[in-house]
């Protein structure tokens, strides 16, 4: 497990639940820029807009990357013969972290993770490879849903069809995260993706164990089994819970076969 990081804030964006989502994208991102940028940067500047403060690094936990416009390249290619390099350019998975860095003048380490469903788990267990000078630090989970998956859901295998149903919703987390521990009364860490030995549930028992504490007893394990952006909505929700002192959020990954937990912890 990566060691506990304070939570300053968290943001969550869904364009199918939020009608103004977008209000806060400025004129020349919504002219030139792709849908799933404007998401991420919605729910960026969400967090940092409530919280008041700036970030230092980036680090943007992604499943599928921006594909639609993966999905527009290939078309013309494939209509043409030539893809758009407007298009190649904003499919290229760290565009968004980049995107978002460049408007919000982040200057510090701007990283990617791609791990299907445990890519914020595991983006939140690279926490522990920045410096201190790289504190504050975003993290922003984004994955969209376009028609194109529920084309080729008939397709997958069935476990995969268990872990991203096709009614799942598109969207951003963000969490803005110090290094202090002490510094505030919601804590987060996670386990970074490790291999599935035995069953799913098994699997996640094992992590579970090594969470262990003296003192408090282990809530059990919500495993999220939905879609790439459930574990981001799991753990927004645990951040403003009041009521709940800890959340162990469970993720798995059928492209990988493995999993791992967000551990969020309230300490009076």
């Amino acid at each position: 497990m990566s060691s506990y990081y304070a939570i300053i804030g968290s943001s969550l964006v869904c364009p199918s639940i939020s009608s103004d989502w977008n209000a806060c994208i400025p004129a020349s991102m919504k002219r030139r820029d792709p849908r799933i940028w404007h998401i991420a940067y919605a729910a960026a500047h969400k967090v940092i807009t409530e919280t008041n403060v700036n970030p230092v690094s980036i680090i943007a936990a992604t499943a599928l990357g921006a594909l639609d416009e993966t999905k527009n390249f290939l078309d013309t290619v494939f209509d043409t013969g030539f893809g758009n390099p407007r298009h190649f350019i904003a499919s290229v998975h760290n565009s968004m972290a980049g995107k978002i860095a460049l408007e919000l003048k982040i200057t510090g380490p701007n990283i990617t993770v791609c791990e299907g469903q445990n890519s914020l788990a595991s983006a939140i267990s690279l926490l522990d490879s920045l410096d201190p000078s790289a504190f504050p630090a975003l993290i922003v989970l984004i994955d969209e849903h376009i028609g194109l998956l529920d084309n080729l859901h008939p397709s997958f295998s069935p476990l995969c069809k268990d872990y991203l149903n096709t009614e799942w919703v598109d969207g951003a987390f963000a969490v803005i995260v110090d290094s202090k521990a002490n510094s505030h009364v919601s804590h987060i860490r996670a386990s970074a993706a490790v291999p599935r030995i035995g069953s799913i549930t098994s699997a996640i028992d094992m992590i579970k164990n090594t969470l262990a504490d003296n003192e408090d007893a282990l809530p059990s394990v919500n495993l999220c089994k939905s879609s790439y952006l459930e574990p981001g909505i799991a753990a927004h929700s645990a951040i403003n819970d009041l009521n709940v002192n800890r959340s162990l959020i469970g993720s798995y990954a059928p492209a990988s076969d493995s999993v791992a937990i967000i551990d969020i912890i309230r300490r009076q």
